[in-house]
Order: C-alpha cells, then sequence, then structure tokens
C-alpha cells in the first residue's frame, strides 16, 4: 500500500492527494500477518501449511502428531502405548 500512497501523493490533483491521505498502511495488522502466515503459502489452502510455526503451541503440536505418525505409531507399538502399558499392569487382557 505505501508505494501507492506515494504515487497519489506524487499527483496534482487534489482528489488523489486525499486519496493518499486516507490510505493506513496498517503496519501492525501486516506485522501480525507476517509472523503469524507462512512466507510462502501453498496453492491450495484447504490442505494446510498457511499459519506459521511457532504461532500456536496446540497447532505446532498437531502438525508434528500428523508429519510423524507412522513413526510415533510404529515407536509406540514397539513400547506399548501407555494405555496398554496400563491395562498389563491392572491384569486387564
Amino acid at each position: 500500500m505505501q508505494p501507492v500512497k506515494e504515487q497519489l501523493s506524487e499527483v496534482v490533483q487534489d482528489t488523489l492527494h486525499k486519496m493518499a491521505d486516507g490510505i493506513n498502511p496498517c503496519p501492525a495488522i501486516r506485522e501480525i500477518i507476517r509472523t503469524q502466515l507462512v512466507s510462502d503459502p501453498p496453492v491450495n489452502v484447504s490442505k494446510g501449511g498457511v499459519i506459521a510455526k511457532g504461532f500456536h503451541p496446540e497447532l505446532d503440536e498437531l502438525r508434528h502428531l500428523i508429519q510423524n505418525s507412522k513413526q510415533i505409531r510404529s515407536s509406540n507399538s514397539a513400547t506399548g502405548s501407555t494405555k496398554n502399558r496400563y491395562r498389563k499392569s491392572k491384569n486387564w487382557l
């Protein structure tokens, strides 16, 4: 928005000067968007990958579980999941 505002300010017409004065580049909002969204989002946003890592810890945890589900599952089956270990300790077979 800043380049548009600068170009409108350089024009001689009063109407365009008024438009330039009315443009707010919203630096605070732009910074929020910059920190919360990835810099190069995927074309198909319905598949995810738009929200930046570190924006929300729970989202980061869920993303980690999704991306590493096979490894987590094989690790749990090798050691036994917490639920299964609890059942075995209580003799629930």
